[in-house]
């Protein structure tokens, strides 16, 4: 089992809530069903558990089909399909965009790798995990990921007309026999191994049918930081807390089960980092704090629910232990910080902005 917390950008989530909602399906119930009732559905670049996405995927496809990953994607709109697709928008070809996926995957996914290499005139595409994952999850993933990859190279002056080879993790109950009718795009072979994709280079590097506006450009990817940060299970709860707190205070029992382990493991697993997670709550909250102190929009009693403490009373106590001041007092330094900042730079002949 690994050691941090599986992450991944909730953006993830997007293409199956977008497909649930256009159907009238209930989303919340779904998201509740495997404890993801905080989503952030306002911040799709949150990190949430990858393991309860997982379980999402997985009990999607027991409602609607094993072939539900193909039919979510191919029923959705481009700009609609995760973060890693819409950072191949830019691009002029397959094998340029899968380039910027294969470095882009850390950021998006904590656990998970993407290879592209180049065998025997054709695109070689290879994704694996640094974590366990039963067959009926791996071949939904796989799946999910084929599908994605479609996308891509059904954009091409080609159209959709490509031959594509998919080794994967069949189904443990269906086989390939659910996947027949993509079988016009897809080849679909047995592996335990990663999933792999094979298409012919010249359609890999064929040309898009239009170079689309880059909207996930060099500057904003470099933004964001690679979700497995140190490999550290303390950094992984830090990532988690900050879209978990603004809806109530996240008990250690539901860390540790998003990190598939039980709260003693959990506890003996932080203790040889040295941390706590009272420590790292503190932490987070500390550093949250700094920020929203800073928004002038938001009233104490809002910055409170934020750090998600029950009580506006209860912050102002957490606030002394931390730092032996009032919130509002926090607040009036952190504005007067700002208003210095001018005078500062004027003294020192550099003109404010």
């Amino acid at each position: 089992m690994t050691q941090s917390i599986p992450l991944i950008r909730a953006s993830a989530l997007v293409p199956m809530l977008k497909w649930m909602s256009a159907r009238g399906l209930n989303t919340g119930s779904a998201l509740s069903a495997v404890d993801l009732s905080w989503y952030p559905a306002g911040n799709p670049m949150q990190p949430v558990p990858l393991l309860n996405c997982i379980e999402f995927l997985r009990n999607l496809a027991r409602a609607r089909g094993a072939d539900i990953p193909l039919r979510v994607v191919g029923d959705t709109g481009l700009f609609d399909l995760a973060m890693l697709v819409r950072i191949a928008l830019g691009t002029r070809t397959p094998r340029e965009a899968l380039d910027r996926i294969e470095r882009a995957m850390p950021l998006h996914c904590s656990h998970e790798t993407l290879s592209v290499w180049e065998e025997d005139g054709s695109c070689v595409v290879r994704d694996s995990w640094s974590m366990k994952v039963d067959a009926e999850a791996r071949h939904l993933v796989d799946q999910y990921l084929a599908a994605m990859l479609g996308v891509l190279f059904g954009l091409t002056v080609a159209g959709p007309n490509f031959a594509a080879r998919v080794s994967m993790v069949p189904h443990p109950r269906f086989g390939f026999d659910h996947l027949d009718r993509f079988r016009d795009r897809f080849e679909f072979v047995e592996t335990d191994g990663p999933v792999e994709m094979r298409v012919a280079l010249d359609h890999a590097e064929g040309r898009f049918r239009r170079v689309a506006r880059d909207r996930m450009n060099g500057a904003a990817a470099g933004a964001w930081e690679p979700l497995s940060g140190d490999g550290s299970l303390s950094h992984s709860i830090r990532a988690l807390l900050p879209g978990m707190l603004a809806h109530g205070l996240p008990g250690i029992d539901r860390i540790a089960g998003y990190a598939g382990t039980s709260r003693r493991t959990f506890q003996r697993r932080l203790a040889r980092e040295d941390a706590s997670f009272s420590d790292i709550l503190d932490t987070v909250r500390l550093e949250m704090l700094d920020r929203l102190a800073d928004s002038p929009e938001l009233t104490l009693a809002e910055i409170s629910d934020r750090l998600g403490f029950a009580r506006q009373s209860t912050l102002t106590r957490a606030v002394r232990r931390w730092m032996g001041q009032t919130p509002s007092q926090v607040r009036f330094r952190s504005k007067a910080g700002a208003l210095a900042k001018p005078a500062a730079q004027h003294q020192s002949g550099i003109e404010a902005p």
